[in-house]
């Protein structure tokens, strides 16, 4: 049985990267004023802003080695994101479906693991009818400054919040970034050194916001092409069927 279920926001959840590419404008804009009058080929556009995010694992090295910052205007940045977001008007379309596989696992210790703003998130999820769907939400302010994913201090902080038993619950997480990959295998790798144990614990990679597993160095477990996939991989977990 499926006994928690954690998951990705940007591209998992939303088709977020048009609002965010909105919202790195701006925080140029009002941070680093030199990158907004000659924008970096990064952020010439949408397409080519989804190409850098989801090229770079590490957002401090996406900005400094892809948009050109220095290490203290990327802190700035950084202490800039939430107040721009916060700021913004555009709402994240969530992907068709989604929400009914949401509400499918509601009943479970679900929640959602997300470099975003959990604010962000929970007024998505409001607008959409999904209110109480997410036990919890850890956002990239709800844990210390240098360990966001692939660090498993947010999945630490998720089992605290929602009541994961490491040790009795099949877990998956569910993500479209390689990054997502790394995060479920560090949460392993730190069980397995801490106290000489496994956890069942799955990365499930989806690919319909764009991204390409099968090109990643680190496969996940499994992949889903679309959310009705995505809905038959999780069934088929819940049933016991493909748990390696």
């Amino acid at each position: 049985m499926l006994d928690a279920v954690l998951w990705d926001y940007d591209g998992t959840l939303a088709d977020s990267y048009e609002k965010n590419y909105s919202v790195t404008l701006d925080v140029l804009k009002k941070g680093v004023p030199r990158l907004h009058k000659e924008l970096p080929a990064a952020l010439e556009s949408v397409d080519t802003f989804f190409k850098a995010v989801t090229a770079y694992e590490d957002w401090r090295r996406l900005y400094t080695e892809c948009y050109g910052m220095t290490s203290e205007e990327t802190e700035l940045a950084g202490r800039l994101w939430e107040p721009c977001q916060r700021e913004s008007t555009l709402i994240a379309p969530l992907y068709d479906g989604v929400g009914e596989l949401l509400k499918r696992y509601k009943d479970r210790k679900q929640g959602i693991v997300s470099q975003n703003s959990g604010e962000e998130i929970l007024k998505a999820f409001s607008l959409n009818g999904l209110d109480g769907c997410a036990g919890y939400v850890c956002g990239y302010t709800d844990v210390p400054q240098f360990s966001p994913k692939p660090s498993p201090v947010p999945f630490l902080k998720c089992a605290e919040m929602l009541g994961i038993k490491p040790f009795e619950d099949t877990i998956v997480y569910i993500g479209d970034h390689e990054e997502d990959v790394l995060f479920v295998r560090n949460i392993r790798r730190y069980y397995a050194e801490k106290y000489n144990a496994k956890i069942r614990i799955f990365s499930v990679a989806v690919s319909y916001s764009g991204s390409n597993p099968r090109a990643w160095k680190n496969q996940p477990d499994y992949q889903a092409h679309s959310i009705a996939e995505l809905g038959e991989v999780l069934r088929r977990i819940d049933n016991d069927e493909i748990i390696k």
